[in-house]
């Protein structure tokens, strides 16, 4: 049986229904709107390669976690209401305020230090476009979420289609309306689970991933692991342009980081987080380094026998040291500066 999301499937397994469709244009108009959002219209196989790993779900109810996730409030059993509020993440409808909250925050923060600069009026269409719309769709496609959501059948394009189809009659685009808005709303919920179960750094710096992307900055293999979620016990990292000081003496609470990020590389500087320094590649900087029309550059120095050398790269920009790496590999050295410098120079 075709799964009722997948209309492309159900097309190609009915030729004669194919037909039919694009013998009346507004059903073939309506039909043709759907394809362009469906995972088997692109080559999601290409986008998944380059799409970095979605954290995982993971906990005590990580079982129930999933299995209301995947499933359409209106399908839950008449045991259960949508609106119970279960303990720890509460129902769907939570995770999916969470989920949008922490998405529209990565890309806020992403685009506010976008070049040429964005307007505050240009900051809040950018971030509206990436975290809503065909661009959800975009990144359901690419992790082929769409078929494991269960939809209750009035609403899914499949039905609509072939209901016009069974009764000859022309389908309105509004009339997919409700099933563009639920997946909105599933795809927001999924990324309320991922920071239930992570945190929100660790899903802010999976987005903003995405983002540097969509914009055409592949982040380099081995650079897109995402932390796991801290031990319990240990608290979870700040969100990103906050301060860890004072952290260890349980006293201050977060401050902001200066406007610019230009604190000096000794004590008074940001400490990166690692769950988002695991997503900026050296790559990544050079990239913003030509966008902000800096300079950039690299020395690094060998100390140490050749069997067990020590690299120590010194990240330059504007001939000012911004951040500083060591390893036993000039290249782990080197992204390690590349990361320290992005975050002391602000550009989260």
């Amino acid at each position: 049986m075709v799964h009722h999301n997948d209309p492309i499937a159900w097309a190609r397994n009915s030729p004669r229904s194919l037909s039919r469709v694009y013998k009346n244009p507004a059903i073939a108009n309506a039909f043709c709107i759907i394809i362009s959002l469906d995972p088997q219209h692109h080559d999601h196989h290409q986008q998944l390669a380059w799409a970095t790993p979605l954290p995982g779900i993971h906990g005590d109810d990580a079982n129930d976690l999933i299995l209301d996730i995947y499933t359409h409030p209106s399908l839950f059993s008449h045991n259960a209401s949508p609106d119970e509020l279960k303990p720890g993440y509460g129902n769907t409808q939570r995770l999916a305020e969470l989920g949008v909250q922490v998405l529209r925050l990565a890309a806020t923060q992403y685009y506010f230090s976008y070049h040429p600069l964005l307007k505050a009026n240009e900051l809040v269409t950018k971030t509206l476009e990436m975290t809503s719309g065909a661009k959800v769709h975009e990144w359901l496609n690419a992790y082929e979420l769409k078929g494991k959501f269960s939809l209750p059948l009035e609403i899914s394009p499949m039905h609509i289609l072939r209901y016009a189809m069974t009764h000859s009659r022309s389908v309105c685009v509004r009339e997919f309306t409700p099933f563009f808005k639920e997946m909105e709303r599933y795809f927001y919920t999924i990324v309320g689970a991922l920071t239930y179960c992570n945190n929100a750094a660790v899903v802010v710096a999976w987005a903003i991933s995405l983002f540097s992307l969509a914009d055409g900055v592949k982040i380099e293999d081995g650079d897109a692991t995402m932390a796991e979620a801290p031990p319990p016990g240990y608290p979870a990292p700040p969100l990103p342009g906050y301060s860890n000081a004072g952290s260890n003496q349980g006293q201050s609470p977060p401050s902001p980081a200066h406007s610019d990020g230009r604190s000096a590389p000794g004590g008074g500087s940001q400490e990166p987080m690692p769950s988002i320094m695991n997503v900026i590649s050296v790559a990544y900087v050079n990239e913003m380094a030509s966008k902000k029309k800096v300079s950039i550059d690299y020395h690094q120095e060998k100390t140490g026998q050749d069997h067990n050398p020590s690299w120590t790269v010194r990240c330059v920009i504007d001939g000012e040291e911004r951040g500083r790496g060591t390893a036993t590999k000039a290249k782990s050295a080197k992204e390690e500066a590349a990361r320290r410098a992005f975050f002391a120079m602000g550009w989260m």
